[in-house]
Parts: structure tokens; sequence; C-alpha cells
């Protein structure tokens, strides 16, 4: 099972995001967290407590988490890469994070 974060279509509070992705409101512990555009309609404070949130998700609690962004930022701050343009693999990149965890 995966808990899948979608954005609605009105700006979300970092408040509101940092409820929902904590974990503790889960009915399980999913092993994989689905997140499709989980920054998409955040300032820059709320972008990076979300990311923080995903980011300890994986570090401290050891969750695999895909995230679907067009944030590229958010993209260079992940251990792999995928670019896909118009339905095709362009590239699989892994990298060395900006982060450390």
């Amino acid at each position: 099972m995966a808990i899948i974060v979608t954005r609605r279509r009105t700006n979300c509070q970092a408040a509101s995001a940092s409820a929902w992705l904590s974990p503790g409101r889960w009915p399980t512990d999913p092993p994989v967290i689905l997140a499709d555009e989980p920054t998409g309609s955040l300032d820059s404070v709320s972008t990076a407590q979300v990311f923080g949130i995903l980011r300890d998700l994986v570090a401290l609690r050891g969750k695999t988490v895909v995230a679907v962004t067009h944030d590229l930022n958010l993209a260079s701050q992940m251990h792999r890469q995928i670019h896909i343009v118009d339905g095709h693999l362009q590239r699989d990149d892994r990298v060395t994070p900006a982060f450390h965890p």
C-alpha cells in the first residue's frame, strides 16, 4: 500500500501540508510514498517545509518517496532523477543529492 500525496487546485498552507504529511495521520505504515507535485502551489517557505518532511521520511524512517515535479530545485535534491519528455524516457540519473541525510 502507498500513500498518494496530491495537491489541490487551491493554495495549501504549510501547516496543513505538514499535518497531511505527518506519518501519524496514516492508517498504515507504507514503504513507498507517491507525491504528485508535492510543492506545486506552495511558497518557498512551505516548499522547504514539505521537502524537509519528505527528506526525513527517507532518512529517518526508511521510506521511498517517488515525487513527480516540474520544480528543478526539488528534483536536484533527489537521489535519482528520471526525466520524461513527451512520454519518452530521456535520462535516468543516479545523483548525489544537494542534501546529505
